[in-house]
């Protein structure tokens, strides 16, 4: 097939992914057409998941349109049909998410979720959460089954190309060999013969895969931008488990409100007080010179658009739990404080209480979902968890970076007269692309 040829019809559409599926070709079967089956018009089919206690049933998808059409539902059947097929005949594309904290990891799920989709391969997630706790005891599978199986990825196994691209610090240089391949390769002619391809990164390729001459064309008949594709992407793979909103209800139900203005503030202590309490302190004041920078931001947002007789909400996120109580102390009650329930742990921090470990884990997934229900996002920039948030939401023009007075400089700002104006958000690039370590 070539590109730039006329859609064909859908029940022609059909036909010929029946006939390729007859002839064992699963992978090619996708990646192929749905080159020329991706602007065919389809009818969106949303799950409904009901969400006790919280408004009862919500769609799988918000985004809709933002999202593209087709590319969805097409990868959704593809996938189900891998998997009830026999082993010989079945193509999996496995990530490997065992180390570093969640935004790291769901962003090199992402990652693994394009190469899987372009390749044409069903996707599946190798996940080991500390004490035991499984990715699925918070977020539920609303289109695929992505967990894992038994028989998909055995150690050894002959048909099984292992890919180690875990680099240290999160430190990839431009040349790196994730930002090779998903840049520059045709990524479903790459190891098409392995039955299980298994990655193991920490880096995002969204970008990358937006300048890849085999698929940029591609992803954009799919209604897929590069803005867009992460969002896009953690909206299909995953969903909030009840159990998990029920931990953040008061907040999700004000962050809910349509009208209401809601900014979001991430400030991140750093893994010296989250992984050896004994060893690090979280106590420090809302300063000017230093915590006091995100409340500023935020109090000049809220002055920016802010619209008379609309609620106003701050929905803070911090590695330290006091960090919230004063600023609501300081700023009031358009703060919004944590329920009681929740927990304040990192996910490699193992409290040797597996209950508390279990809600602290709960709590930072709900935490970063609600984070990307804000309509702006003020985060801390040595961290993704905030980044990773402000892509979900798919709001643009709404993020805004707090970085160290060197990183200042080097974007030829002054820092002491910077503000978080309509005109100096930070765009994509910055948010995602122009980072030292992970990218998204």
């Amino acid at each position: 097939m070539e590109y730039g040829k006329l859609p064909i019809s859908l029940a022609s559409y059909f036909l010929l992914v029946a006939a390729l599926l007859v002839a064992n070709n699963y992978a090619e079967a996708f990646a192929e057409a749905s080159i020329e089956g991706s602007s065919t018009v389809h009818r969106r089919q949303r799950i409904g998941v009901k969400v006790k206690g919280i408004g009862g049933s919500r769609k799988t998808s918000k985004f809709g349109a933002q999202c593209g059409q087709g590319w969805r539902e097409q990868y959704a059947r593809h996938h189900s049909a891998i998997l009830q097929s026999e082993p010989s005949r079945q193509r999996f594309a496995v990530v490997e998410l065992h180390r570093n904290g969640l935004g790291d990891r769901l962003t090199s799920a992402v990652a693994v979720f394009y190469y899987a989709l372009l390749s044409g391969r069903a996707y599946r997630i190798d996940w080991r959460g500390v004490a035991g706790v499984p990715l699925t005891a918070a977020l539920d599978k609303p289109n695929i089954d992505w967990e894992v199986g038994p028989g998909d990825a055995p150690p050894g196994a002959e048909g099984t190309k292992r890919v180690d691209w875990f680099l240290t610090h999160g430190l990839h240089p431009p040349d790196s060999p994730p930002f090779q391949f998903f840049g520059g390769e045709d990524i479903r002619l790459q190891w098409r013969d392995m039955r299980t391809v298994v990655m193991s990164p920490n880096t995002g390729v969204v970008d990358k895969l937006f300048y890849n001459r085999f698929h940029r064309q591609q992803l954009f008949a799919w209604g897929l931008r590069p803005e867009t594709a992460v969002g896009c992407a953690l909206d299909f793979l995953f969903q909030p488990r009840a159990e998990v909103l029920d931990l953040v209800r008061d907040n999700f139900m004000a962050l809910s409100e349509p009208q209401a203005l809601k900014i979001g503030i991430h400030v991140r202590m750093g893994d010296a007080w989250l992984k050896n309490k004994e060893y690090g302190d979280c106590n420090r004041e809302i300063d000017y010179e230093d915590l006091g920078r995100w409340f500023r931001c935020a109090s000049k947002v809220e002055e920016e658009y802010r619209v008379e007789k609309i609620s106003v909400h701050w929905y803070v996120v911090s590695d330290c739990f006091t960090l919230r109580h004063k600023a609501a102390k300081m700023f009031g009650q358009k703060v919004l404080l944590p329920n009681q329930e929740t927990v304040t742990e990192h996910m490699d921090y193992r409290s040797g209480n597996s209950t508390r470990d279990l809600i602290a884990f709960r709590t930072t997934v709900a935490e970063q979902w609600l984070l990307g229900m804000t309509d702006f996002q003020i985060i801390t920039e040595e961290s993704s968890y905030g980044r990773l948030a402000a892509l979900r939401s798919l709001r643009f023009r709404s993020v805004y970076t707090m970085r160290s007075a060197e990183a200042v400089a080097e974007r030829r700002r002054n820092v002491s007269t910077w503000e978080c104006t309509r005109e100096n958000y930070d765009d994509f690039q910055e948010v995602a692309v122009n980072q030292p370590w992970v990218k998204i």
